[in-house]
Parts: C-alpha cells; structure tokens; sequence
C-alpha cells in the first residue's frame, strides 16, 4: 500500500520542473513566519527552501515540518501524523512555477487529507509586468519567475479551495475554513 506522500508523488508530482527554483531565496525565513502569528498551530512550509522556518517556529514555540524536494526535506508523513490546529504554508514557490495545476493539487490535497485549518500562499511578485520569463538567480542557475500581481494567481488558486473562505491581502493569498 501505498503512503500517502507516495501516492500524492504518483499523482501530481511526476513532472519536473523546466527550470529549478533551488537558488532562490536562500538562507531566509520568509516573511509569513514572521508576519503571522502560529502559534498552537502545526505548520507545513511547502517549498521551504533551506528550512530555516523549523527554527525560527521552534524558537516561537511551535512545531515546522518542511517540505522541498530540491533541498531533500521531506517531512509531510509526520505532518499529516499530527493532531490538532494545522496550517500549510507556500512561500514564494507559485511564483517560479510556470503551470501551477499540479503544485495547487498537491497542497490542496494535503490541506483536504490533513484537514488544515488554513492555506497561506506569499506571493513574490518579481517586476509586476505579468510576462514571465527566464532568469537567472544568485547563483547563476536558469529560473523563471511569472512577475505576476497576486491578486492575478487568485482565478487559479480558487478552484482547488473551494471550501475554504479566500481572503487576498497585499502579497498573501490566505485561505481559511
């Protein structure tokens, strides 16, 4: 039988990225931990990069499990192992994803399977212009970034959500039950 992890790999997560998104945002807690107060929360950081978000959440006393695949973290068995209040968190990952379908499944099925009480997406909104492209990043690798407002990743974040309440506030797309 399958994990749950394993089964969700099977479904959404098979493709690769055309361009990495390793090097971006390197070594940094994004703003959302920072913005937000989650406390009494276990929280999920999707795309967590280096996973400095697990000590910054254990050094405000609560629980971070980490989630990238590019940096090897993997801890979503243990997420969905835990009881109580639960949000997922996805800093600046949609905005380097050229085709978002597969991304928003995922999270929306670890948010149904996990019953998350709250979905988080910060959104990097890169020059606003609205035509993606290639970049480079810090070092010197190919990445792309969609350069789009958030409110514009709002159409296409919404049908995966449909039962939660979708609140859109400066660069956050936040999704609550």
């Amino acid at each position: 039988m399958l994990s749950f992890k394993e089964w969700l790999n099977e479904q959404y997560l098979d493709e690769e990225q055309r361009y990495s998104s390793k090097y971006t945002a390197l070594n940094q807690v994004a703003q959302t931990f920072k913005k937000f107060d989650f406390s009494g929360y276990t929280v999920l950081d999707y795309g967590c990069g280096r996973g400095a978000s697990k000590a910054f959440g254990q050094s405000k006393g609560y629980n971070v499990y980490l989630y990238d695949p590019y940096w090897g973290f993997d801890e979503l068995n243990q997420f969905m192992n835990t009881e109580g209040a639960k949000v997922i968190t996805c800093n600046n990952v949609l905005n380097v994803i050229e085709d978002l379908s597969d991304i928003l499944k995922s999270i929306s099925n670890i948010a149904k399977n996990s019953n998350a009480e709250k979905v988080i997406f910060k959104i990097y909104e890169g020059n606003g212009s609205g035509k993606g492209g290639v970049s480079k990043t810090v070092k010197g690798e190919t990445s792309y970034q969609r350069n789009q407002k958030t409110k514009e990743y709002v159409s296409e974040v919404k049908p995966y959500f449909n039962t939660y309440k979708l609140t859109s506030k400066g660069e956050y797309i936040i999704l609550e039950k």
